[in-house]
């Protein structure tokens, strides 16, 4: 078995030489303008690019939904606020949602927190009532 380099393979096929091939002149992106974002002399108040946005503030719902759950003395266990969510151990749902809205307070994408712990607290104050009225 013969073994052939590949300009002799080139010559007997007469493959045209391979030409180089100058890239296109690419023209440099200019970049994009930063956001100049202000720190309001307003409580809760961002300006970015003299626009003002408002930031959400959830201190005083957190606040009053600890003092609400710091007066109870039995929690509900076992109480399923909707088709996917129980809760088995309250102490601990209460202790691990608050945490996660104080160091989360405004950010949108952790409202399903405050909300969870405003549909217990819902279902607590209906079980007291449904238990008085009897």
């Amino acid at each position: 078995m013969k073994f052939y380099s590949a300009e002799i393979i080139l010559k007997k096929k007469q493959v045209p030489a391979i030409k180089q091939v100058k890239p296109p002149d690419l023209k440099p992106v200019p970049a994009q303008p930063q956001a100049h974002i202000k720190e309001s002399t307003i409580k809760n108040v961002i300006i970015i690019d003299d626009e003002i946005i408002k930031k959400v503030c959830w201190l005083s719902e957190i606040e009053t939904l600890e003092n609400y759950f710091n007066t109870i003395c039995n929690y509900q266990k076992n109480v399923r606020l909707d088709v996917a969510s129980v809760i088995n151990d309250p102490a601990l749902f209460l202790d691990s949602h608050f945490q996660t809205l104080k160091a989360n307070n405004g950010n949108r994408y952790y409202l399903p927190y405050l909300d969870r712990l405003k549909k217990y607290r819902l279902l607590i104050e209906k079980k007291e009532l449904n238990c008085k009225e009897q």
